[in-house]
């Protein structure tokens, strides 16, 4: 995923960059929304609101409930998503909101502070982790990531990786992200930042 999404992004020049998960499908006026997020200069990353496919049959996967509202830690440092089976129509998952961080299922980003960072960092396997470990790069690097809860998405989420019957290395990239990050005060568990809002997850 690191690799494969740091060549696309070599391959293009405009100023915004959205990664996009082939079992992810946005909806009306989604890209607009982000790019329009992301314009004042503080903001280096957005998030979209995922929506887990209304036919699901899959007690994993809620039919019509949310999948990702942002990005959190719980208490043993692990990276979750809160609020995760919701309703999206819940005030709290309706929330245009600064995150922790947002999956790369749906990440838009600015050029620039892609390339200063170095992009994705390839020590990862794929699919996990690396999102919310550029996510952290990008607010050590002094910029906001909000989660514009009116960009919307169905996702499909784990669909490409069922299809093809290979499965995600998720102890592994766990374990190289907390070698990066577990002593650092971003990964300071319940508390809380300006704008961000405390639950029992840890903050967000």
């Amino acid at each position: 995923f690191a690799e494969a999404n740091n060549e696309g992004a070599r391959m293009g020049s405009a100023p915004y960059i959205l990664f996009l998960n082939d079992d992810c499908i946005v909806n009306a006026d989604t890209i607009e929304r982000m790019v329009e997020t992301l314009k004042p200069s503080e903001v280096g990353i957005v998030g979209a609101k995922l929506t887990f496919p209304i036919n699901s049959s899959q007690p994993n996967r809620p039919a019509g409930k949310v999948q990702h509202v942002g990005l959190a830690l719980n208490i043993r440092g692990d990276v979750i998503h809160p609020l995760v089976g919701w309703s999206p129509d819940n005030p709290k998952t309706c929330e245009t909101r600064e995150a922790w961080g947002v999956t790369g299922a749906c990440m838009m980003i600015k050029r620039q502070i892609f390339s200063k960072l170095g992009g994705f960092d390839v020590a990862f396997g794929a699919g996990t982790y690396e999102d919310a470990d550029l996510c952290l790069r990008t607010r050590l690097a002094g910029f906001r990531i909000v989660l514009n809860a009116d960009a919307t998405a169905t996702h499909y989420a784990g669909a490409t990786a069922e299809k093809k019957r290979v499965s995600f290395p998720l102890q592994y990239n766990a374990m190289v992200f907390k070698s990066k990050w577990l002593n650092h005060p971003l990964m300071a568990w319940g508390t809380p930042e300006p704008n961000s809002w405390v639950g029992e997850a840890g903050y967000w």
